[in-house]
Formats: C-alpha cells, sequence, structure tokens
C-alpha cells in the first residue's frame, strides 16, 4: 500500500514548476513518508489541510493522512480524517471514501481499535502454526468481532494448503455464520467444493436451506451451484449401484455357471458382500478388494478362454471406479462445477 501511495504522491508534483508553501508543505509530507517518518508525515499532510483549507491540495493532505493513520493501526484518526475529507471537501474518492469509512465503522462498533489492530495484524502476518494458534486464540476472544470470517477464511485456506480438509470445512461453516458479506461469499466459493467432493448431501442441503432464507449477495447463485452438484451426485450414486449390481451378477455367473451351484452360493456370498458394503467409511473399498482377490484366485487357478479374461479384466478395472463413487471419493467439484 505504502508503495502505490507514494507513486501517487508522486504523480502530484511536477518538478520545475515554482510551488506556494501548500505545496511546499505537501512535498514535505511526501520525503517524511518516504523515509519511514509516518508520524511527521501525518503531521505536515494536515498542515496543508488546516493551514490552506482553500489549496486544492487540502483535501487528498485529509487523505493521505487518514491512509497513513490506519498503516499505524490508529483506525480512529483514520476514521475522523476520511470523513473530514468527503465532509469538508467535494472529493474525487468520495465514493471509495465512504466504504472505507463503512468498513471502519463495522469494525470499530463490533470489537474496538484495540481487537481491530489485532485482527489487521494476524491478517497481514505471514503464516505459520503459531499464527495458527495465535489466531485460534483470537477468534475465541472475539466470536462477535465483524470481520472474523475474513481471518477464519485465511486460516482455513491455510489449512488446505496443509491438506487438513476436515479443518478448513469446520472453518468455512464457521465463516458462512459471518455478518460480513465478502467474507461469507468467499467461504461458500470454497465451502461448496469441499462437500461436493466428499458427497456430504446432508451439509449441502442445510447450506442449502441457510441461503434460502439469506439476503446475502450472491445467495441464488450458490444455491444453483448446490443444486446442480447434488443432482450431479445423485444421478453418479444412482449409476453407480446399478453398475455395481450387473458386475456382481456377471462374476457370480463368470465364477459359477451352473445354476444350481450357483443359486446356493450366492446365499453365501450376497450376505458376506453386504457384511463389507456396510462397513462404515471403507466398505465399499473392502467389498471390492475381497471381489477382486475372489476373482484373481479362480482366474489363475486353471486356464481360461480369451472371452473370459478379457470379461474379468474389464470387471477389475471398472469397480476401482465404482469404489470411488460409493465412497465419496469422487471429483464431483470437477465434474458438476468446474473447479
Amino acid at each position: 500500500m505504502t508503495f502505490w501511495l507514494t507513486l501517487l504522491l508522486y504523480t502530484q508534483i511536477s518538478p520545475g514548476v515554482p510551488v506556494d508553501e501548500a505545496e511546499s508543505t505537501f512535498d514535505s509530507a511526501v520525503l517524511w513518508m518516504v523515509r519511514g517518518q509516518r508520524g511527521r508525515a501525518i503531521t505536515q499532510f494536515l498542515t496543508v489541510a488546516g493551514r490552506y483549507k482553500r489549496s486544492p491540495l487540502a483535501p487528498w493532505g485529509l487523505y493521505y493522512a487518514a491512509c497513513l493513520n490506519e498503516v499505524k493501526g490508529d483506525f480512529l484518526a483514520a476514521r475522523r480524517n476520511f470523513q473530514r475529507a468527503v465532509d469538508e471537501y467535494r472529493h474525487p474518492y468520495a465514493t471509495a471514501i465512504r466504504r472505507r469509512i463503512a468498513f471502519l465503522d463495522a469494525g470499530l462498533r463490533s470489537g474496538g481499535a484495540i481487537l481491530f489492530g489485532q485482527w489487521r495484524r494476524l491478517m497481514t502476518s505471514p503464516t505459520s502454526d503459531l499464527w495458527a494458534r495465535q489466531c485460534a486464540h483470537f477468534l475465541k476472544r472475539a466470536k462477535r468481532f465483524h470481520y472474523s470470517g475474513r481471518l477464519l477464511n485465511r486460516l482455513a485456506a491455510w489449512q488446505l494448503g496443509h491438506h487438513r480438509v476436515t479443518r478448513a470445512a469446520a472453518l468455512l461453516k464457521q465463516s458462512v455464520e459471518s455478518p460480513d458479506a465478502e467474507a461469507v461469499d468467499q467461504a461458500l466459493r470454497a465451502l461448496i467444493p469441499i462437500l461436493a467432493d466428499r458427497a456430504d448431501t446432508a451439509a449441502l442441503d442445510a447450506l442449502a436451506a441457510k441461503l434460502r432464507h439469506s439476503s446475502q449477495p450472491g445467495a441464488k447463485r450458490h444455491r444453483a451451484k448446490i443444486s446442480r452438484v447434488q443432482a450431479g451426485i445423485s444421478l453418479t450414486r444412482r449409476t453407480a449401484y446399478v453398475a455395481w449390481g450387473i458386475m456382481g451378477l456377471f462374476l457370480l455367473s463368470l465364477i459359477f455357471p451352473r445354476k444350481k451351484r450357483r443359486r446356493h452360493l450366492t446365499l453365501v456370498f450376497a450376505p458376506l458382500a453386504g457384511i463389507f458394503w456396510f462397513i462404515p467409511g471403507p466398505g465399499p473399498v473392502l467389498a471390492t478388494i475381497v471381489l477382486h482377490l475372489v476373482l484373481l484366485v479362480w482366474l489363475y487357478g486353471k486356464k481360461r478362454s480369451l472371452p473370459v479374461r478379457a470379461a474379468a479384466a474389464a470387471y477389475l478395472l471398472c469397480t476401482p471406479l465404482l469404489a470411488l463413487v460409493l465412497t465419496n471419493r469422487f471429483p464431483y467439484a470437477a465434474l458438476f462445477l468446474g473447479y
């Protein structure tokens, strides 16, 4: 921010042109800022606005003083100088300044200047394990702070970078409850693909219900995304169940070609497959492994014809894909959301 502020200030100065006292004071403020003396720079900028009120540089003096106040963490002074810039002058940045005043007001009302400063430091500090612990401590103390959602999003991004998807999803769900519309939108853009890839239809239903009664900008767009991915998950699962059933029957008919023997062994095989199937989480994967072992043992027990071997190879290739679908490891977000 300081670099762009310095660049913008230098564009306001025209070397070689005679300067009045207001310009001289303004240039002095710029030089102090370049040297890192923000306190003296603020004093000089405010001098321009105080002594030379009719100068065209006066509103810029207030604006740059407010920017430097904010960089220093003096949010009350920043808000006061921004307000003066739009109240006392017709500033060309009036719309942007009013948005900045609203931003400062929300932070100061919900947490005060000290909490606002701590949040600002955490938002700009480099990420690390220590930083994550500091964030967790801050969020416990500042549950009602207006901009906590933005810190939750940054912490969730750090957790995702360390492949802690469950923790990241929990943080994003907290961020969705934030009163900050920008933080909620960012959280939804990250959370929906995570829930989609996990095929967490219950969480997606709860999120859609919350958005249905929300005045959040973009809520309709996010609801449409959830509806699209839920329809995709449902279709993929139905297809997978049908395919699994057909392939199971194919395996039985392949290994046990005689009807009477196949009927008797099905009574043993079906309950065994069911036990593996309903184990929470890895059940379909375990069932796939067992079926593969059965097929491989049978296949290499004696010589089989080429069509039989081809059919068995197709089975071995397709069942891992079905296992991915049925254990919620399928890339739904990439397929139905374009992520």
